[in-house]
């Protein structure tokens, strides 16, 4: 896996490593949003859709692709076929990149 200056895996090599996983998994799709916050002390709601709607609605995760102290809460919610909303509440300023993956394997 590519590693970034400081020895942690790098953006890429994080997404590259979940592709790899999801491409293994039926009915599994997976990606990157990046959050903004220009406000410190603000929950910022993003709206993710799918490359291609699931046939059912599908269990969703999503974590900071770097692990950031100051990103101290984060949720999904509005689950659909098309898609979720990531929302991420931040201390501070700053653009934090999440990873997700979405499957309705084991969903029947």
């Amino acid at each position: 896996m590519p590693l970034s200056g400081t020895g942690v895996p790098s953006r890429a090599g994080i997404q590259a490593a979940i592709d790899e996983v999801a491409a293994k998994i039926p009915n599994t799709k997976s990606g990157s949003v990046n959050v903004t916050h220009g406000t410190a002390g603000t929950t910022v709601l993003v709206n993710v859709t799918f490359p291609t709607p699931f046939a059912t609605t599908p269990s969703i995760t999503a974590n900071p692709a770097v692990v950031d102290p100051l990103v101290y809460s984060w949720s999904i919610t509005g689950q659909s076929t098309t898609g979720f909303t990531l929302r991420v509440h931040r201390t501070n300023t700053g653009t934090n990149a999440f990873m997700w993956i979405a499957t309705t394997a084991g969903n029947d």
